[in-house]
C-alpha cells in the first residue's frame, strides 16, 4: 500500500505482489480499489479475476465491508458493479469473458487477482485499459511457472529496481500465524510436490513443469 501511495495517482506504475495462499491477497486488492474509488472522484477502477466465482467473492467482500458506510450510490449484483456517491465506479471482470473485455478505460487503478493464472492473451486485452490515463496496475498472485506475463513483470521488477515496475515478495515476511509448521508439514507430505511449492512455499517452478505434478 505504501509503494502504491508513494508512486501516486496516474503514475503508470506496475506493482507485482507474489504471495502464498490464504494470507490476504484479495484483501490487498479490495483495499486499493476502495482507496482509489474514494480518494479520486469520478474514476473507473477495475478488478480482473480468473473466474466469475472469484469475481463474485471479491465483490461480495467489498459490499459487506462498505454497505453501511453510506458511500454506495448504486450496486448491480448481476453485472458486479459498484458506483459511489462521488461518481467513482468499481467494476469486476472475469478472464473467462475474453473478447468481451475489450473497450474499457481505467482512470483509477487496474487490479489483477491471481495474475500468474491469467492467460497472456487476456493480458493483451486488459493492459491497454490504463494507457490513456496512465493508471497504475496492481497484480497479486500465488506464483506458478517461470513463464508468462506475471513472471515477466515479476522478474523485471527484480532486475530493474527503480523502474516503472516494482516487485514485492510477501514470502519474505513471517506468515506462520496463518499456517502452523505442523500443518505445513502435513501439506508437504500429502500434496503434489509442485503444487506445494507454488501455493504453500510461494515459489515459482521451472518452465514446462506441471503445477500439479506428483
Amino acid at each position: 500500500h505504501n509503494g502504491i501511495a508513494k508512486n501516486g495517482f496516474r503514475s503508470g506504475h506496475i506493482h507485482i505482489v507474489k504471495a502464498k495462499r490464504q494470507i490476504g491477497k484479495s484483501m490487498i486488492i479490495e483495499n486499493e480499489l476502495l482507496r482509489f474509488a474514494i480518494n479520486y472522484k469520478h474514476t473507473v477502477n477495475i478488478c480482473l479475476s480468473l473466474t466469475l466465482s472469484s469475481c463474485r467473492k471479491i465483490y461480495r467482500d467489498l459490499i459487506t465491508a462498505i454497505q453501511d458506510s453510506g458511500i454506495i450510490s448504486r450496486k448491480n449484483d448481476s453485472l458486479l458493479e459498484i458506483e459511489l456517491y462521488n461518481g467513482s465506479q468499481i467494476i469486476f471482470k472475469s478472464a473467462q469473458q475474453k473478447e468481451t473485455l475489450r473497450g474499457y478505460t481505467v482512470s483509477g487503478i487496474l487490479c489483477i487477482d491471481e495474475a500468474a493464472y491469467i492467460p497472456d492473451d487476456v493480458f493483451n486485452i486488459v493492459m491497454p485499459y490504463v494507457d490513456v490515463n496512465n493508471a497504475p496496475v496492481l497484480m497479486v498472485s500465488t506464483p506458478r511457472l517461470k513463464e508468462g506475463t506475471f513472471w515477466n513483470y515479476y522478474s523485471l521488477g527484480l532486475i530493474n529496481k527503480g523502474s516503472s515496475v516494482t516487485t514485492y515478495d510477501l514470502c519474505q515476511f513471517d506468515t506462520s500465524e496463518f499456517l502452523s509448521d505442523e500443518k505445513l508439514e502435513l501439506y508437504r507430505k500429502s500434496m503434489p510436490r509442485n503444487q506445494f511449492i507454488t501455493e504453500y512455499l510461494g515459489e515459482f517452478i521451472d518452465e514446462g513443469g506441471n503445477v500439479f505434478e506428483t
